[in-house]
């Protein structure tokens, strides 16, 4: 239970952890959650959640495996411009992993963010459990991609444009404009 919320300034941990807080935010400032291994949500539900470009997050291992965690869910939440990257300085195991990606207020166009950037994936996330949000209305396709290849090992989010975002950015209109329910040319048609 209990919330941990980091806006500004610095969090360190000494060795590994295991996160059974019912909310983990960082929004700002540096989380280092030292040289051991992370079990988020160990034994039972936490939300790890990334909001904004502005943190530095980093990690030894994150270990997301059913024997050693029961209900882990990391949320990140871009603003106008991204998100912040979980970097992870050695493997990571994803399968018990629920993502959820909200760009409800980003406001750019079509590119890749990386969520959580590893030395090794070892063992990948369930798609399944992936999901995004507040992509569409903008004009934008979002999928979360894992890619075991050497030199990535990691979880990206990937933005394509659909064709209805290149014609809404044809008009010039950007962030909260790109609403599919308006009309920006007066002609009764998104």
């Amino acid at each position: 239970t209990g919330s941990l919320l980091l806006k500004s300034g610095g969090l360190n941990f000494v060795s590994g952890e295991t996160l059974d807080i019912a909310l983990i935010e960082i929004s700002g400032g540096h989380a280092d959650f030292g040289s051991g291994r992370i079990y988020v949500g160990k034994n039972g539900s936490t939300e790890f959640r990334v909001v904004g470009d502005t943190a530095s997050i980093s990690m030894h291992v994150l270990n997301l495996q059913p024997w050693t965690v029961t209900d882990p869910t990391f949320r990140f939440v871009l603003n106008e411009t991204g998100v912040s990257t979980i970097q992870v300085a050695s493997f990571m195991n994803l399968p018990m992993a629920t993502v959820i990606v909200d760009g409800s207020a980003y406001s750019g166009g079509a590119t890749n963010f990386v969520l959580i950037d590893s030395d090794n994936l070892s063992t990948l996330g369930d798609t399944n459990k992936f999901s995004t949000t507040g992509f569409a209305e903008k004009g934008l396709v979002a999928s979360v991609v894992q890619d075991q290849a050497n030199g990535k090992d990691w979880l990206e989010l990937v933005l394509e444009e659909t064709p209805y975002g290149s014609w809404i950015r044809g008009f010039g209109l950007s962030g909260t404009d790109l609403d599919k329910t308006a009309n920006p040319d007066g002609d009764a048609y998104s």
